[in-house]
């Protein structure tokens, strides 16, 4: 399995155990990508605005299966690593820019869940656009940062992701550095962490440099935890309608989840929930979801890797449809 490689540093107390000693490794798959481009794949997400001007089936294709493509497109991964794939540099700028933004914004999940143990991670301006955030500024100036999410234990943690093709590693760090720290609290406890996250991908490897700075405590937000944990899984339910086909039960490999069939730029996947989560999902039982034990996922997904799966802790599940 290819490994992808990364930096931390400067995170404290119940966090001190991912600083790094110079780089080090996780193993991820294009199947772990394109699970985390289900939820952090679009800033704008699904819209009022964009379901009356394009249509439900069309908002749902560019805010989330369309960035599923961007990896399979622009990411190449074999047993020798993962980089960026060579159709990248036939990109014009503009999207360049665009692929980097959500290849930054994928890695940026990927090691919220590996390292931090972060089930959901959400954009804020999907959390805006649902009424789900409000802020209180204490300085006006300067943009929240990209997302939230919170962890097994209940602290809640900030990202500001940036992706690039050019080696611009400290310039962008220390951007992400300068939004992340504008953050004193959510619902009035200061964060866990405030992850400033930039990662470089080349035709050689990707290198993700990770960072937890000291709040300049300029920005509060409040946050409704059920409508959060919703918001989690909200794209999942609407291409049910958007393609008008059901989430159906799957019974393969001793792993029962309900799935959807999707195509995107010729990669067939299956995309759903697993079991027990799509079940409290559409019983609105929310509290239940989030007290849910992680560690079962955490040895599923270690076991369901071996078959193509790639299992996140919110029940998520991205399987090939081709294998």
């Amino acid at each position: 399995m290819p490994s992808i490689f990364y930096q931390s540093s400067d995170y404290v107390n119940n966090y001190s155990h991912i600083n790094t000693n110079g780089e080090s490794s996780l193993r991820c798959k294009k199947l772990d990508l394109y699970r985390s481009m289900v939820t952090v794949g679009n800033p704008s997400f699904i819209t009022k605005k964009q379901i009356k001007d394009f249509g439900l089936a069309r908002a749902i294709y560019s805010s989330v299966i369309e960035k599923v493509g961007v990896v399979f497109e622009n990411i190449e991964s074999d047993r020798n690593g993962m980089r960026l794939h060579p159709i990248y540099h036939s990109h014009v700028s503009d999207k360049k820019r665009i692929v980097s933004y959500n290849l930054g914004m994928a890695f940026a999940k990927f090691y919220a869940e590996k390292l931090l143990d972060i089930p959901s991670l959400i954009h804020v301006e999907n959390l805006k656009s649902l009424g789900v955030i409000e802020f209180n500024d204490v300085d006006g100036r300067g943009r929240e940062p990209d997302l939230v999410g919170q962890c097994s234990n209940g602290h809640w943690h900030v990202f500001e992701a940036k992706g690039m093709s050019n080696n611009s590693l400290n310039s962008k760090i220390l951007s992400a550095k300068e939004q992340v720290q504008r953050v004193a609290t959510i619902d009035g406890v200061v964060p866990g962490t405030l992850n400033a996250c930039a990662t470089y991908f080349n035709n050689d490897r990707i290198l993700t440099y990770l960072v937890d700075p000291e709040s300049k405590k300029e920005k509060s937000f409040r946050l409704k935890k059920d409508t959060f944990i919703d918001a989690s899984y909200k794209s999942l339910f609407l291409m049910e309608s958007a393609l008008d086909r059901k989430l159906e039960l799957n019974i393969e490999d001793g792993f029962r989840y309900y799935s959807i069939n999707v195509e995107a730029k010729g990669v067939n996947l299956k995309i759903g929930l697993e079991e027990e989560v799509h079940d409290l999902l559409r019983q609105k039982e929310f509290e239940r979801i989030s007290q849910m034990s992680k560690s079962k996922f955490k040895e599923q997904s270690s076991i369901l890797r071996e078959h193509d799966y790639s299992l996140g802790l919110d029940g998520i599940v991205v399987k090939y449809r081709d294998y």
